[in-house]
């Protein structure tokens, strides 16, 4: 999941992703692991004009 920085702490991405696999964990069957990856960006983009 990616998320925009202004819009969520590094403590509630953390937060979040382990709130995301608990519910992986309570509600589905999978052999091994699930990785959850929450990731926090902010983005820069510049254009230009001829």
């Amino acid at each position: 999941m990616i998320t925009e920085s202004e819009r969520i702490s590094d403590e509630d991405a953390m937060l979040l992703s382990r709130n995301i696999a608990r519910q992986i964990e309570e509600n589905l069957t999978f052999p091994g692991q699930v990785k959850v990856v929450v990731i926090r960006e902010t983005r820069a983009v510049e254009y230009t004009r001829k």
